[in-house]
């Protein structure tokens, strides 16, 4: 019998150690006395490229050319997209580190990989974003990488219409994505979209703060707080285009709960990101997707 594939390998780590885990979580009612991080430190539990450059400021027109794990191996990954896909930097980085691969740094604040104009704020237009956006595709094209993982907040996109601020039909998203993802598949690249973390839509260490004995009234629910529309879009758009798609939810929920706290670990740093500590943590997670993804022998 041959042995588990690396997906199967997943699905078997996701059956028997993190969903078992999160279900435990999810009817805990007492905040953990080890919780990691401390509720005080949970709101600064970010990511340090945030503030060393490689997340591209507002300005900022090209990629930065920022390098992590093992910068001079031959298999090399590139993660390309707004701040959310940033989340999955440290976890990606243990297992590029671990595993000796590169990985590449490709992301801008507030700014699509999807192909599309699209404003900073309801009131500032961002040409910046659609130079950034050209410069860093035609960079990855270019490169050496193998895997490119894409992870963006769709929700916070709006056009400018005509001086009137519109939000994104999935058609007109779908367009925009699609655009991106064929640049870079006729560039010999895969190309993993990569489902977005629930949405808190709140400061969850607040709500842990104010109700230590009832943290389940912090739980976030998979109904409201994960954007399962957005996931069948882009999930048929990568059976169309050749890309692939992997839906993280099973790794924040159960059925219908995303806990806020699993295990002993506190999970979202705001109210749109999760935190450092859990990103860590998916790093087990995150090196078995990327060999699915690649078909790493």
């Amino acid at each position: 019998m041959p042995p588990p594939s690396w997906q199967q390998q997943l699905d078997a780590k996701i059956a028997q150690e993190l969903q078992p885990l999160i279900a435990a979580s999810a009817t805990n009612d007492l905040l953990p006395e080890n919780i990691t991080p401390p509720v005080s430190k949970q709101a600064g539990d970010d990511f340090g490229i945030w503030t060393d450059g490689c997340l591209v400021s507002f300005s900022g027109t090209s990629p930065s050319g920022c390098q992590r794990g093992d910068v001079g191996a031959p298999l090399a990954i590139t993660i390309f997209g707004d701040s959310h896909v940033t989340q999955w930097f440290t976890g990606l980085e243990a297992a590029a580190t671990e595993q000796h691969w590169r990985l590449d740094v490709v992301a801008k604040k507030i700014c699509s990989a999807a192909t599309m104009s699209v404003m900073r704020d309801k009131a500032t237009t961002y040409p910046a974003c659609d130079k950034w956006r050209a410069n860093s595709i035609a960079a990855i094209a270019a490169s050496d990488t193998q895997l490119v993982i894409i992870n963006q907040w769709r929700k916070h996109y709006f056009r400018n219409v005509g001086g009137q601020l519109r939000s994104i039909s999935d058609a007109t998203w779908a367009a925009a994505l699609e655009h991106t993802i064929t640049t870079l598949t006729a560039a010999g690249k895969k190309v993993l979209l990569l489902s977005d973390t629930p949405i808190a839509g709140r400061q969850v260490d607040r709500c842990l703060a104010s109700r230590p004995r009832h943290i389940s009234g912090c739980n976030l629910s998979v109904t409201r707080n994960v954007d399962t529309r957005e996931n069948e879009l882009e999930r048929d758009l990568a059976a169309r285009t050749g890309a692939l798609f992997y839906d993280t939810s099973d790794w924040f929920c159960s059925a219908d709960v995303c806990p806020a706290v699993i295990g002993n670990m506190a999970v979202y740093l705001d109210t749109n990101h999760i935190n450092n500590t859990y990103s860590l943590f998916l790093a087990p997670y995150l090196t078995l997707l990327v060999k699915a993804s690649l078909e790493v022998t």
